[in-house]
């Protein structure tokens, strides 16, 4: 019996872990927008990063790519994803602990049929990895 049970516990263990949610260490990830210029930025934040300096950096590096002054967070949260989609006139972001739930979220948000999924990103994305130097910040998309 205990050679049945461990032969069905172990491979549930595994499956558990592969859909475990995009996970960085604790660390936030946030996604700014700016309606005007369509200029977009994800920062995700090292361990030592707070949510509000993660937010500032968003904010600041999507208003620096266009010049935009309406650059607004769209959505943040620790570890997992954010996501955007667009209603026709602004963007809208949403978090989830996954890629798909982001998405997910974001279309919803939007509330209206045919809405898409426009940017997606996880915090341990290629391009938000950690810089060298253990700096606080990871690296903006």
């Amino acid at each position: 019996m205990s050679k049945l049970l461990a032969s069905a516990v172990i491979p549930a263990v595994w499956a558990v872990g592969l859909a475990a949610p995009a996970q960085a260490d604790g660390s936030y990830i946030a996604i700014a927008g700016s309606d005007s210029t369509h200029s977009v930025e994800t920062t995700s934040g090292g361990t030592l990063a707070s949510l509000d300096h993660v937010e500032e950096y968003a904010v600041s590096h999507c208003a620096a790519r266009r010049g935009a002054t309406d650059c607004r967070i769209l959505a943040e949260g620790q570890g997992g994803c954010v996501a955007l989609s667009d209603d026709g006139h602004s963007f809208v972001g949403a978090w989830g602990a996954t890629r798909s739930a982001a998405g997910a979220a974001a279309v919803a948000k939007v509330g209206v049929a045919g809405a898409i999924v426009d940017i997606a990103r996880c915090a341990g994305d290629p391009g938000l990895t950690a810089s060298p130097g253990g700096s606080s910040f990871w690296a903006t998309q």
